[in-house]
């Protein structure tokens, strides 16, 4: 494409739009995806900065060419108080040329410390629907704080080799290589163990035009299975598909979250060094969740007619409704 690696970055006072072009000096158009007749500059610099448009939470911004198809992009990353792994997993390129829409997939951790101002946000991105992975236990302990008219649908993994996991840990002293084997085995079970949960977030895709959100506790492991399922179906390569997994790592801090274990499961602090790997994002995990779906099922869309009981017919319509059309 003309336009390249886009990137959007919030500043104080706007944002800064960022990008390449093949040729330096070549103009590129700027609209807002939201009002795409209303054009916002050309500018032969690849670099562009913006006030906050039209008071937009969640802008996506068009670039082109004269000579190019549309490039979009926003921020990927939205900016709550109480949850610093909320984040767009849309705006990736697909095998086939195609963009997957923005605004339409979100992923994060818990909701449960969502300020009043993230309330208002979230009701002001359109959002509708939520998929919580999280357990019953989890839930009870810390609901989730959500705008009126926002329905959660209860999916709780609960992976056999998790059961108990963390009372075991307080009993003993556990080495982080076993921790990280362990972590690597609730990555198999995402793929081979759970069914139900990943049926219902691609029906609900399906089903529906309107913003959907998955979430867990951490936004990482059931949350990152969730997410890369999705794009596999959508025909994102999988090395973007690892590499938004690994982008938790840029905006979670696990040493916060150790501490909120420690209160929630009494840990001493002795236990911190083997507990870490759990709320580490590590290539290797999620890396061995889409080996075991290839080991066992040869291809995505095999694992969902097979595994998840899916018609054939449901990847082409998911495509169809969160791709943006060929220019």
């Amino acid at each position: 494409m003309i336009v390249d690696s886009p990137r959007l970055e919030r500043l104080p006072t706007g944002r800064r739009l960022t990008w390449r072009t093949w040729r330096p000096g070549t103009p590129v158009d700027i609209a807002l995806e939201e009002e795409p007749g209303r054009h916002l500059a050309r500018v032969t610099a690849e670099h562009w900065e913006a006030t906050e448009p039209s008071g937009l939470l969640h802008p996506v911004f068009r670039l082109q060419t004269e000579a190019s198809s549309v490039v979009r992009v926003a921020e990927r990353r939205l900016p709550l108080e109480g949850t610093p792994n909320f984040r767009d997993f849309g705006g990736y390129w697909t095998r086939e040329g195609r963009q997957v829409r923005w605004g339409r997939l979100y992923r994060s951790g818990q909701l449960a410390t969502l300020s009043e101002e993230d309330v208002e946000r979230l009701s002001a991105l359109g959002l509708e629907r939520v998929c919580d992975f999280r357990q019953q236990e989890e839930a009870l302990r810390e609901p989730s704080r959500l705008p009126a008219g926002v329905s959660s649908l209860a999916l709780a993994i609960t992976p056999g080799s998790t059961h108990g996991f963390m009372e075991q840990l307080v009993a003993g002293n556990p080495d982080p290589e076993q921790t990280a084997e362990f972590m690597l085995e609730v990555n198999r079970d995402l793929v081979l163990g759970q069914r139900d949960p990943w049926r219902q977030v691609l029906l609900q895709l399906a089903e529906g035009e309107s913003p959907l959100l998955v979430h867990c506790a951490v936004g990482k492991d059931r949350t990152g299975f969730a997410a890369a399922l999705v794009l596999e179906v959508l025909g994102v390569p999988r090395e973007i598909i690892l590499a938004d997994y690994l982008l938790t790592a840029d905006y979670l801090c696990p040493d916060v979250e150790l501490q909120r274990l420690q209160q929630r499961y009494g840990i001493d602090g002795d236990l911190i060094r083997g507990i870490r790997p759990m709320l580490e994002a590590r290539r290797s995990y999620l890396g061995t969740a889409l080996a075991v779906m290839d080991e066992h099922y040869g291809s995505v869309d095999h694992y969902v007619q097979d595994h998840l009981g899916l018609s054939s017919h449901l990847g082409q319509r998911l495509r169809e409704q969160l791709l943006y059309p060929l220019a």
